[in-house]
């Protein structure tokens, strides 16, 4: 609700459930670090932490310049939101696995005991967000939130079609082909197969594509749009999909090479994107680090102390760089920062091919096995997304096309080395349980959103070909 005034209330409507999830995590770090392990002095520190929101929406009258119609938006919002989590619980259809065990009993841990040096390993195994999120039943006296991953999933869904039909609402077609790229999409990602299971199956994965999706289109909004407000928004959500996975500073990294890269923004802007997230999450990885001074023998963390240095050094290196892109001669190594980043990626890429050809070769088939010949778990979602993708390069661009184009490719990359790197042979392990699957829905929906904006680009030039389309793409140098 604090910006209202630069953001579409349905937006906020919609996506509210999100960031109420993540002030829920942040505050909960804040309080477990800070020593305050009982449950009441959690609930008062967070109504402390929420105070100052709420004076804020005060003074800056929010409230009262709503219109009537944007408060029956909001209060049906949350009227949806309410029934349907009352509904889910009531028609428990959740289902489980060993992983989603631990992190409902991790969450409980955490609530009674604080962040521990057990809970502090064994937290780099799944992230924070989830267990943090589920350990609220402690508060509710419920064994879990069986309506949890059905309200992630509600609202993410009202929130994709939103941004999808923000991102073609201003194009010159007619109404009802506008209203056939937002609903068709959205029907095809709701009821592909393998994420209509995750709506129900309790994981980190699918809260984390939320937020990565999020970031990825409100900064690119912001940018085709020239609204600084989304840019907020970006960088909340790759706060919370940092907190979701363990390996989500790794893709934070590579996400702000792509923004520093961006020519249109300020130093100010740079400033105000970059700081304030790789201050947080540095602070809270090095509060975690601590913990791994000693491991237990014959314990295998996925993450040592040294693995976690070795994650948040870009983020020393990215803070670095943006307090001193004033500079002139910096600024050039910006413009050529994401040029750098995947060349770096793809050198990595190319030692750890020569180095395990075999392990990689036996990742990258049983990735491809897994999309595209398992009826158990995708059907044929990947085989229509390959037919649309195959025209790709000559259909129109879109604007600000360059912000998507080298993300699809790297971030496949990164799990393979990280897979690579851990001796982590599960991402290319056939069938439900192999981590391929789960980090390919993160990036579909995605995947969908660029190919639906393309498609209707091409449409819209088709339907008026006299008319010239100009495509300003920000020049992210290289």
């Amino acid at each position: 609700m604090l910006f209202k005034r630069e953001i579409p209330i349905f937006f906020i409507a919609a996506s509210g459930f999100l960031w109420g999830a993540l002030i829920w995590v942040v505050i909960g770090i804040l309080c477990f670090i800070l020593s305050v392990e009982s449950v009441k002095g959690f609930l008062i520190f967070f109504a402390l932490a929420v105070l100052p929101l709420m004076i804020l929406h005060l003074w800056r009258g929010t409230y009262l310049q709503m219109l009537l119609s944007e408060w029956i938006l909001l209060v049906a919002a949350t009227g949806v939101h309410l029934f349907g989590g009352i509904l889910v619980s009531i028609y428990n259809f959740s289902f489980f696995t060993r992983d989603s065990i631990y992190m409902i009993d991790l969450g409980k841990l955490i609530f009674y005991e604080g962040f521990t040096d057990i809970t502090a390993k064994t937290l780099y195994s799944w992230g924070v967000f989830l267990p943090l999120l589920q350990g609220a039943g402690v508060l509710l006296k419920a064994g879990y939130l069986s309506a949890l991953q059905p309200i992630f999933g509600l609202a993410f869904f009202s929130t994709f079609a939103y941004l999808l039909a923000r991102a073609i609402a201003k194009e010159n077609v007619f109404r009802p082909v506008s209203f056939v790229f937002v609903i068709l999409p959205t029907l095809f990602l709701a009821t592909s197969h393998f994420v209509f299971l995750q709506i129900f199956y309790i994981s980190s994965n699918f809260p984390a594509g939320i937020y990565l999706f999020i970031a990825t289109v409100t900064f690119w909004l912001g940018l085709k749009e020239q609204n600084k407000a989304w840019f907020f928004f970006s960088i909340l959500a790759v706060v919370g999909y940092s907190l979701s996975r363990s390996e989500g500073l790794a893709i934070a990294a590579l996400f702000l090479t792509i923004v520093l890269s961006v020519e249109s923004l300020s130093f100010r802007e740079r400033l105000y994107i970059v700081l304030p997230y790789a201050s947080f999450m540095i602070a809270w990885n090095l509060w975690l680090a601590r913990s791994f001074s000693e491991v237990s023998p014959g314990i295998q963390w996925f993450l040592s102390a040294r693995n976690i240095w070795l994650m948040i050094l870009p983020l020393f290196f990215l803070s670095a760089l943006t307090a001193l892109s004033s500079f002139a001669w910096v600024e050039r190594i910006t413009r050529k920062l994401h040029f750098l980043a995947f060349s770096g990626l793809l050198l990595i890429l190319g030692i750890s091919i020569f180095k395990a050809a075999q392990i990689i070769y036996t990742q990258f088939s049983g990735l491809v096995f897994n999309l595209l010949n398992t009826e158990d778990l995708w059907g044929r979602t990947w085989w229509f997304v390959v037919i649309l993708l195959v025209p790709l390069p000559w259909l129109p661009k879109i604007p600000k096309e360059r912000f998507f184009l080298p993300f699809f490719f790297a971030y496949t990359s990164i799990y393979i080395i990280i897979s690579w790197l851990t001796d982590n042979l599960s991402f290319g392990r056939e069938g439900w349980s192999s981590t391929s699957s789960r980090v390919m829905s993160s990036i579909l929906p995605l995947i969908l959103f660029y190919l639906a904006v393309k498609y209707q680009r091409l449409l819209q030039m088709a339907s008026y070909p006299s008319s010239s389309i100009k495509v300003q793409n920000d020049k992210v140098t290289g």
